[in-house]
């Protein structure tokens, strides 16, 4: 059996859906921003968990919203707050902490692509895992991305 210390760790980097702090951008109110969020949050961890050869946890900011995380997630996966002042930051300290508890790798992804095929998330596990490479990336068409992992 394979222990969830050796596999590597799916982590979903989310912001706490808080009033009028979340898809502020896209011209709803901040109710229906916030419905829209939490939907699309739940959607994503249910995705990361459905991926096969990985444990999935969630890393929100900001840090004191740990029992909000918890209420909304319930006991689905972990839950860990992310430090930093910025998004590199963060994603630098969520890398270096999961790989400091002896996690072989960590891959994190957005939290907000529902339609983004869980196969992705599955190939990216494997080609990490599989490969002498120590990262990869899932390149977005609009020039950015939607995961990086690490050994």
């Amino acid at each position: 059996m394979v222990s969830a210390m050796s596999l590597p760790r799916l982590t979903i980097m989310a912001k706490a859906p808080r009033l009028g702090t979340v898809k502020t951008r896209l011209g709803l109110d901040d109710a229906r921003s916030l419905e829209l969020y939490r939907a699309l949050l739940l959607d994503k961890i249910d995705q990361a968990r459905a991926a096969r050869g990985a444990v999935t946890c969630v890393a929100f900011a900001p840090a004191d919203a740990e029992e909000e995380m918890r209420t909304l997630i319930g006991s689905l996966v972990d839950v860990h707050a992310q430090r930093g002042a910025d998004l590199g930051e963060r994603l630098a300290n969520v890398a270096k902490d999961s790989l400091a508890e002896a996690t072989r790798a960590v891959l994190m992804i957005d939290a907000d692509t529902p339609t983004l095929p869980v196969a992705l998330l599955e190939e990216s596990v494997v080609r990490l895992m599989s490969t002498d490479v120590d990262l990869v990336l899932g390149p977005a068409e609009d020039g950015g991305y939607y995961l990086i992992g690490q050994k």
